[in-house]
């Protein structure tokens, strides 16, 4: 069976975009700060990746060396930063459900979400620089690629980060839902009336909504970053022990790798294709959570019907320029 063409991931990645990004505002302007860091991180993921994929479609010439310098330091935060947004979500679950907490002070909580949402990733590019191989690679139809060498140390600094997040979600998410199963009367009694203990209204359906987003989480981080490791272990040759002079030997250069050769092991095109992928996918299940819902539809009302009135205010100051023996339809002609 044939490949999709380049461009079919370059459409649903730039739709991912949009899509994650819809319900951004109303979730800013509750405080949702581990939804809407997980909103910036996959629209940032998903964009760079269609850019990526547009630019460098049948071409491995190294057209924007800069642009591919901030690119793969995207792409290594992005490795960390979503399954860190999910982890600030799963553990404001966890403290809703929970007895141990009574009050939760909301600019505190939103200081943790952005240590973890935006520090943890934002560390984790500075510590990449010890294993980056060289300055970067270029894939035929993928575009700019990070290089990390092949060596032990490699696991700990880049590598784990998704299994070792991704279970600490999982341990928030698993407690929270147990929580809420052992305490659901008066959770949904707490949730409907916005009294929940740490100060934010949260409405029962979101509340579900946030509770599924974090069981996908566990159901399929862990085990997804533990494939990705397997394939990176097994897609080049491993170095237990390197040195500095070693990893970084002609750091300057720019690998510039044609398809047929990234493709030319089944580990090697699971490996580039799963984390491209990951962004776009992680979109439409946001998307198809909470862009489609109550809340949701209603801004989308509010926002139409604003378009509208612009609309026909421009339209009204349009016919006021014109003369007043012209109808309608003949000034709206005259544009």
């Amino acid at each position: 069976m044939s490949e999709p063409p380049n461009a079919v991931f370059s459409a649903f990645s730039f739709t991912g975009v949009i899509l994650v990004l819809t319900p951004f505002y109303w979730h800013a302007e509750a405080g949702n700060t581990g939804t809407c860091l997980f909103m910036f991180w996959v629209a940032l993921g998903c964009l760079v990746t269609c850019i990526n994929s547009i630019v460098w479609n049948g071409t491995v010439l190294n057209k924007a060396p800069v642009w591919c310098d901030i690119a793969t330091h995207i792409i290594v935060a992005n490795n960390v930063a979503v399954t860190a947004s999910t982890l600030c979500i799963t553990r404001r679950l966890q403290l809703i459900t929970s007895d141990a907490v009574t009050k939760v002070n909301k600019r505190r909580e939103a200081y943790i979400d952005l240590a973890i949402g935006l520090g943890l990733p934002l560390f984790n590019v500075g510590i990449s620089f010890f294993v980056q191989g060289h300055r970067f690679d270029i894939l035929e139809d993928v575009g700019c690629w990070p290089v990390t060498v092949n060596t032990t140390a490699s696991y700990f600094v880049i590598w784990a980060w998704p299994i070792v997040l991704g279970a600490i979600s999982a341990g928030f998410g698993i407690s929270a839902l147990y929580n809420f199963i052992h305490r659901r009367r008066e959770l949904s009694s707490m949730i409907s009336s916005g009294t929940t203990q740490d100060s934010f209204t949260l409405q029962k359906s979101l509340y579900i909504r946030l509770m599924t987003l974090a069981s996908i989480d566990v159901l399929f981080t862990v085990p997804l970053a533990s494939y990705l490791l397997y394939l990176d272990r097994t897609a080049s040759s491993f170095t237990a022990s390197a040195d500095w002079e070693w990893i970084h030997y002609d750091f300057s250069r720019v690998g510039q790798i044609p398809s047929v050769e990234w493709k030319a092991t089944a580990q090697s095109t699971a490996t580039i294709e799963l984390s491209r992928w990951a962004n776009v996918l992680s979109a439409f299940v946001f998307f198809a959570l909470f862009g489609v819902a109550q809340e949701a539809q209603k801004n989308y009302r509010v926002f139409w019907a604003f378009l509208r009135r612009v609309g026909h205010a421009a339209t009204g100051a349009r016919f006021e320029k014109c003369a007043p023996s012209l109808s309608y339809q003949s000034c709206a002609a005259r544009g």
